[in-house]
């Protein structure tokens, strides 16, 4: 089963609107939540979160699904209000907070058996975000990381919450990522210097470079380079990657 959680409002890319359970045909129909209680009770669940920019996320998302299908009985797909603007990306960051948090009250209490998580640059952020909110995760999956590489120590912003509400934690990252290579860091930059501190770590993505110290993150992190990627979305039908992801399974 194929199916979308939308938080945007309508097919907004700024706004929230209800969190809606929906299928994926044209037109899309509303599902109740009873129906997809009743849809994932004892099943293994896998949701997909798109990052910055995205507007039409279905297609991207549909092609995850297609690497997945015989391994999830039900996939989901997290639409949430990104950005579409060249310079909405810190908005977006703060809208990635909220959605976590959606997110983990859209699951609360849903009878699956496993729940599955994975996240793409700065839907990565909002996995994070769910998981810090409580949300119980048995294999969390962040690819192109658009996050500091230090923040999933367990002495910084995730890395105690990944410890406690994460079976497994992958992280998915490639040095061929000119994306992060580039834009993650300059915004990086503007925010620090946005907030008067002209000092602080190197702002590098964590799915640029990895997490910046191993020895300092959680037990249940694991870290894979990914070397055959060749640029910021190719994840979605990169067999490497996915042969990480089910090796999980």
């Amino acid at each position: 089963m194929f199916t979308r959680l939308n938080f945007r409002d309508g097919d907004s890319t700024r706004c929230f609107g209800p969190n809606t359970w929906l299928t994926t045909m044209h037109p899309p129909e509303v599902i109740s939540r009873e129906t997809m209680a009743y849809a994932v009770d004892g099943n293994d669940v896998a949701v997909g979160i798109h990052g910055y920019n995205v507007d039409e996320a279905l297609p991207a998302l549909s092609m995850v699904y297609d690497n997945l299908k015989d391994a999830y009985p039900v996939f989901c797909a997290l639409t949430w209000p990104g950005s579409k603007m060249r310079l909405g990306y810190w908005p977006a960051e703060q809208r990635a907070d909220e959605a976590g948090q959606r997110l983990a009250e859209a699951f609360a209490g849903l009878p699956y058996r496993s729940l599955d998580v994975q996240g793409h640059s700065c839907g990565c952020r909002v996995a994070l975000e769910a998981v810090r909110a409580g949300l119980r995760v048995r294999n969390l999956i962040l690819a192109a990381a658009a996050v500091d590489n230090e923040s999933v120590q367990v002495d910084k912003k995730y890395g105690a919450y990944l410890q406690t509400n994460c079976e497994h934690v992958l992280v998915a990252y490639s040095h061929n990522d000119a994306v992060l290579k580039k834009a993650f860091r300059v915004s990086s930059y503007l925010k620090r210097l946005a907030r008067f501190k002209l000092w602080g770590d190197d702002c590098k993505a964590l799915g640029y470079t990895g997490p910046q110290n191993p020895e300092k993150c959680p037990f249940n992190l694991e870290a894979v380079e990914i070397p055959s990627i060749t640029g910021h979305s190719r994840y979605k039908d990169n067999k490497d990657y996915f042969d990480a992801w089910l090796r999980l399974i």
